[in-house]
């Protein structure tokens, strides 16, 4: 009995050195497990220019040689960064589709409102700051969408439409969308990146919609941040969309810019505004209400920790 025990132990033993090296976990960089998601390395290597959509992981030092727009793109890197050319982050969450007597709220969680008393304009979407409200006094104005914070939703939300019986009412403009870059060596901004919300749409005889918030662009680093001078990241939000007859829509809220490294130097500008609200025929009470203030948020000496929400 015991020569058999050891036999079956023998066997066992065998088939675990034959397993195919795929079901051996791969050491990757300690300090985040989402670079252990594909075991680290080159997967999907990031191109240096053109369209970039999605997740990609990149030993080698990256730097951009052209023009870069992101579509919801999440960058990993185990050396060092530096951006030359400029990054657009299109949008992504839509805003609210305008109808006649019923409009639709725009997308996520500060999505902002449609005017439905039929008149006003549509709310701005929030993100890090509030949207605005649609023009139209009291509570004809769609609802500006709420703020929320960058760990619930990395994307900005979409403006509300507006809904009218007569006319083209405006749709709401789309939040900005995200950048996630993470590296392990010094990430240099030599470039300007931009994430805003897309503006309202505008209407001539009914009310315009409201703004979409601005996005998001999150940097981490297990070294130095440097933003150059001249080099400007936006995050604001879009404009409410005006009226020339009725009531403009309202103003998108900005939305969020999260920086960590080792030792953060900025010297270029971080734009986090609201969007302007919506101008209506006649103003005052006709215009909508401009978005509020989004969130800077840079720390230095604070490296580490899980990328925020998906």
């Amino acid at each position: 009995m015991r020569r058999f025990f050891k036999s079956a132990t023998l066997i066992f033993l065998s088939m675990l050195a034959i397993q195919p090296a795929f079901a051996q976990p791969v050491a990757g960089p300690s300090y985040d497990p989402y670079f252990l998601r594909f075991g680290g390395g080159n997967y999907r290597p990031a191109p240096t220019s053109g369209t970039l959509t999605g997740e990609y992981y990149t030993d080698a030092p990256w730097t951009t040689t052209g023009t870069i727009t992101c579509n919801r793109c999440r960058l990993f890197f185990g050396s060092t960064v530096t951006i030359n050319n400029p990054i657009s982050v299109s949008t992504e969450l839509p805003g609210g589709t305008a109808g006649y007597y019923l409009g639709l709220p725009g997308a996520g969680l500060g999505g902002g409102q449609w005017n439905q008393q039929g008149i006003g304009g549509g709310g701005g979407g929030g993100f890090g700051g509030a949207g605005g409200q649609g023009g139209g006094g009291g509570t004809s104005g769609g609802l500006g969408g709420q703020a929320y914070d960058i760990m619930n939703q990395m994307n900005g939300s979409g403006g509300g439409g507006s809904a009218s019986s007569v006319g083209s009412p405006g749709s709401g403009g789309a939040g900005g969308g995200a950048i996630y870059i993470q590296a392990v060596g010094a990430v240099v901004v030599g470039a300007n990146i931009t994430a805003t919300g897309a503006a309202g749409g505008t209407s001539v005889a009914a009310s315009g919609g409201g703004g979409g918030s601005g996005g998001a662009v999150e940097i981490r680093s297990l070294s130095a941040v440097t933003i150059n001078s001249g080099v400007t990241i936006s995050v604001a939000g879009g404009a409410g969309g005006s009226s020339s007859a009725n009531y403009g829509g309202g103003g998108g809220g900005g939305g969020f810019v999260k920086i960590r490294g080792t030792s953060i130097t900025n010297n270029g500008t971080i734009t986090v505004s609201g969007g302007a609200g919506g101008s209506g025929n006649g103003g005052g009470g006709n215009s909508g209400v401009a978005g509020a203030s989004g969130v800077s948020d840079l720390v230095s000496g604070t490296t580490l920790g899980p990328r925020t929400a998906p």
